[in-house]
């Protein structure tokens, strides 16, 4: 496995390479040609043909996102190395890969208004700001995949409890980044005074590509004991963690929705409430669930 593992390890680095190169050329080609769609001024002549070598930028970083993240899974699965920032690579890469399809949509956008006359600001920005989240993960994630190959060389494989001990602790370290994430979306788009309507729409988009990587990740989980007795699942002391992170979280989230409806008419607008309650109380109790779990695990 280990050998099969290197090989597809080194295919990952190749295309993190080419994904690198492309990412690079997207970035100089919208730096060109965004900030004129946005003043709607004349686009150059080349601009058409260069969307094409956009396009396909978007799809080999794509491929590459599609590998190093099965990579990063399956060195997790046969070593003992997790910890906060394999968790928060894994985490963007889910994010910036659901992000990819929203650049292409973007982009589409951007061209129908800039031919309507209409600004394209806005879109712009997000666009640009997806790029830099797409090359972050490209670096980070060929740094840490490079590390952990070289780490692997280096040592045995652990056994299966320290495997499933890694998985779990993965799935608490993005929940614990998602949660965080979701609230962080939330506060953001509160404060930037968005009408309602677009305001709901904002919060279900962003808090569905947030959610999605915690989701998948407990579902890796499951997947991995599916073929378990339901009673082999967690040991012991994981099932009491996991009753003291519920009741933690229970006693939390009352807590703070308590605070929110006694001061909702003094400090949030009834809009806000509307739209943003539901979305709070997920993002509260991935965090403060995972968080409690892994606290629980790691010190208890």
């Amino acid at each position: 496995m280990k050998s099969r593992l290197y090989r597809h390890t080194r295919i990952a680095q190749v295309l993190g390479a080419v994904a690198l190169v492309a990412l690079l050329y997207n970035i100089v080609v919208l730096a060109l040609v965004l900030p004129r769609s946005a003043a709607l001024q004349a686009i150059p002549p080349w601009a058409e043909t260069a969307g094409l070598g956009v396009g396909l930028g978007i799809l080999l970083t794509g491929l590459q996102h599609l590998a190093a993240l099965w990579i990063l899974v399956s060195q997790i699965r046969i070593t003992h190395r997790i910890g906060l920032a394999t968790a928060a690579v894994c985490l963007m890469g889910v994010t910036s890969l659901l992000l990819l399809g929203a650049d292409v949509t973007l982009l589409g956008d951007i061209g129908h208004e800039y031919r309507a006359g209409l600004g394209t600001t806005r879109e712009c920005q997000m666009v640009a700001g997806f790029h830099g989240l797409h090359l972050s993960f490209v670096i980070l994630a060929g740094w840490i995949i490079t590390l952990t190959n070289r780490s692997l060389q280096a040592g045995p494989a652990p056994e299966a409890a320290e495997q499933d001990e890694a998985f779990i602790l993965t799935t608490h370290y993005v929940g614990v980044l998602s949660g965080t994430l979701v609230l962080t979306i939330l506060v953001v788009l509160a404060a930037s005074g968005l009408p309602a309507q677009y305001l709901r729409r904002m919060v279900i988009t962003f808090q569905t590509v947030a959610t999605v990587p915690y989701l998948l990740a407990l579902g890796a989980c499951a997947a991995i004991r599916w073929r378990r007795p339901l009673t082999q699942w967690l040991d012991e002391r994981a099932l009491i963690n996991t009753g003291l992170a519920s009741l933690a979280t229970l006693a939390t989230s009352l807590l703070v929705l308590g605070i929110g409806y006694a001061f909702q008419e003094t400090l949030i607008p009834a809009s806000l409430v509307t739209v943003l309650w539901f979305p709070a109380a997920v993002g509260l109790g991935m965090a403060v669930f995972s968080g409690s779990s892994l606290w629980l695990a790691r010190y208890r």
